[in-house]
């Protein structure tokens, strides 16, 4: 049979507090949420992605959550560079993946340092370094054309070595 629970453990569990209806409300914006998923984009045309002159340069969005698409989790671009020019530094915590439709160039990467104290920091170094991990912020990039998309990364846990040893 179950341990039962401590009395003072009980009397607190169900002291009075304040009465909140937080569930209620997700439950709610959750179905206001997919009766306006049915009227969003589902195909979106050439015609309805707009460009901006951004600090990355000109950018024509494909997807991005203000155009109102079903797609909710992506940002793409697509981003014109003249030859021999340079895109902005930009620093994400989130996954990118470029795609170079014409032209060429390289990208600069360099590592975030993560420490996760009481509260959660991130930082990165002045300038590159040669390894490129996991966390990296794009520096430059430098091709006529590319596409960009980016997306969260999946919280996944690997075993280390040591503990797959021993199992």
């Amino acid at each position: 049979m179950g341990k039962s629970l401590d009395p003072r453990e009980r009397a607190a569990s169900h002291a009075p507090v304040e009465q909140v209806d937080f569930y209620t409300q997700a439950l709610k914006a959750s179905e206001e949420f997919r009766e306006g998923y049915k009227g969003r984009l589902n195909v979106v045309k050439s015609s309805q992605m707009p460009f901006e002159r951004s600090p990355q340069g000109l950018i024509k969005h494909i997807i991005n959550e203000r155009m109102d698409t079903k797609e909710c989790c992506l940002d793409m671009y697509q981003q014109f560079l003249p030859p021999g020019k340079a895109s902005g530094k930009h620093r994400h915590l989130s996954e990118e993946v470029f795609y170079v439709v014409e032209g060429r160039g390289y990208d600069l990467h360099w590592d975030v340092r993560f420490d996760c104290n009481h509260e959660m920091e991130f930082s990165w170094e002045e300038e590159p370094s040669a390894s490129t991990g996991r966390w990296a912020i794009s520096s430059i990039f430098r091709p006529i054309a590319c596409i960009s998309i980016s997306m969260p990364i999946p919280r996944t846990r690997r075993a280390s070595s040591s503990s797959t040893a021993a199992s």
